[in-house]
């Protein structure tokens, strides 16, 4: 009798882990990226417009500075979920290295 109990309980939290990442989908609508996707970055965006590049996973300098970081995507509560873009060419900065990937909303990434 317990060992079904906790069987049904197990069964209820997997359900509700299940519901949690619907809702999440459902409200931002953009949780169809994953590594390897390329995508191009809106025109709007000041960061890096126009440019193309490919969905991957940040590099371990930026995960081990920032939380809520899952893989490729990283999500902050009330948010919506940003992405790492490894872009395809290096982009020039003024006094600093050129810019090689950087964490975009999904809002600022078209499929291509």
């Amino acid at each position: 009798m317990r060992a079904s109990r906790i069987a049904v309980v197990a069964l209820l939290l997997a359900a509700i882990a299940v519901a949690a990442v619907l809702l999440q989908r459902s409200r931002f609508g953009h949780e169809a990226f994953a590594p390897g996707d390329r995508v191009r970055v809106v025109a709007s965006d000041p960061a890096a417009p126009n440019e193309n590049g490919t969905v991957t996973l940040p590099p371990l300098p930026v995960t081990g500075d920032e939380r809520g970081w899952s893989g490729h995507v990283r999500r902050v509560a009330g948010a919506p979920p940003r992405f790492w873009i490894t872009l395809d060419r290096p982009r020039p900065r003024p006094d600093a290295p050129p810019l090689r990937g950087l964490e975009l909303p999904a809002a600022a990434l078209v499929r291509r």
